[in-house]
């Protein structure tokens, strides 16, 4: 019987070890956004293309854009979202409020406009956002929308529905690694 203790517990051992050295792997081979002045992060696998912008266009400053093909469909993008003179009653002190107001204009001016989920609060790494979630032309979309020091920011994934779902758990683990300090 002492044999087996022997026997086991030095294979047990190899194998916890194993699995944190599989662990640090995997977090290893991600692709991590890290922006100090916001104090946020995101990460996508590494296989992914990552685009840093910091850019502002229009009514949205662009930080990061994930895609995985030379298309940029599908993609993972992280924007600031400022004054929108296409929604100027839009609130973006509340992302509540903005949500609501998206969807709104949405339904009234895009023909094909279909709202799957939302606008729902989710918590993401202890941090409330609002989700929506809406099919529109032949793109599948999720949002989430927090605040971070009166900055209305927006994580926007969006593709193809087939694509998208192919992509789902991806999307998830990028999606759960959102840090906001």
């Amino acid at each position: 019987m002492k044999w087996k203790r022997i026997f086991v517990v030095p294979v047990l051992v190899l194998l916890l070890l194993s699995s944190v050295g599989f662990i640090e792997k995997a977090y290893a081979e991600k692709k991590v956004y890290k922006n100090k002045q916001y104090g946020i992060s995101i990460a996508c696998p590494n296989n992914w293309l990552m685009d840093e912008i910091n850019e502002r266009v229009l009514s949205r400053t662009k930080l990061v854009k994930f895609h995985i093909f030379a298309t940029g469909r599908p993609e993972i993008e992280l924007d600031i979202q400022h004054e929108n003179p296409r929604f100027p009653e839009a609130d973006i002190s509340s992302p509540l409020n903005y949500a609501k107001t998206g969807i709104a204009e949405r339904q009234k001016n895009i023909k094909n406009f279909k709202l799957i989920e939302g606008p729902t609060e989710v918590i993401i790494n202890g941090n409330k956002l609002i989700k929506v979630a809406y099919r529109s032309y032949i793109f599948r979309f999720e949002e989430y929308y927090f605040l971070k020091n009166g900055n209305l920011f927006i994580l926007e994934i969006n593709s193809s529905p087939e694509v998208f779902d192919k992509f789902r758990g991806e999307f998830d683990e990028a999606i759960n690694s959102l840090a906001i300090e």
